[in-house]
């Protein structure tokens, strides 16, 4: 395939080779818990759940290994559902690097039966796991003398409430600014608003 959807990094192409040598019975029922989740909890299988995991792989894979594969296939389904992809061009894809072919149709039934569900639930799930919820601030000036004509040093300080949407807890984040500081972060933000401002 011309432009491949994955490049063939290191950690890529170890993950491949485990789910190539692996049972495909065993694999299949990874495969299936992880697209099950919908790829929106942060861990699919608990710690507990990883080493019983191992123990039933036996000598095929070990804790680091297993991590790693499990990640693989969670971003394989992440770019498939961000690209859309239907399931004979995510199985091409997979094919294009290295994937066996029962590996690829596994993926690739796996993908066809909850592709729909999975781009639904990542719609709604918010990328950053903290929102912005409030901002507070206030000016500390410096005077090195009696007057305000002698100020010295002027800082602004800005406090964001942050609300972490996976606890529901508030969190409080403390900025400090300088003049110029200041001035640079509000040409950030002036580039970010024109940009959101031309995709609407």
């Amino acid at each position: 395939m011309e432009n491949s959807l994955f490049n063939k990094t290191p950690r890529l192409m170890k993950a491949v080779m485990l789910m190539n040598s692996m049972e495909t019975g065993k694999l299949g029922k990874i495969i299936q818990r992880i697209i099950n989740s919908r790829l929106v909890q942060s861990e699919i299988f608990s710690k507990k759940e990883l080493v019983q995991l191992v123990e039933i792989l036996q000598s095929e894979i070990n804790l680091h290994q297993l991590s790693s594969m499990i990640d693989s296939i969670k971003f394989i389904f992440q770019q498939a559902a961000f690209y859309n992809l239907k399931c004979a061009v995510l199985k091409e894809h997979l094919l294009d690097i290295d994937v066996s072919g029962d590996v690829s149709e596994m993926f690739a039934i796996a993908w066809g039966q909850n592709s729909r569900a999975t781009v639904e639930k990542m719609k709604q799930q918010l990328i950053a796991t903290k929102q912005l919820d409030s901002i507070e601030w206030n000016m500390n000036i410096g005077l090195s003398g009696q007057t305000a004509a002698q100020m010295k040093d002027t800082n602004v300080y800005l406090h964001m409430n942050l609300l972490n949407n996976d606890t529901e807890e508030q969190e409080k984040l403390l900025l400090e600014f300088d003049h110029s500081q200041l001035l640079q972060f509000y040409q950030k933000l002036e580039t970010i608003q024109s940009q959101l401002d031309s995709l609407t």
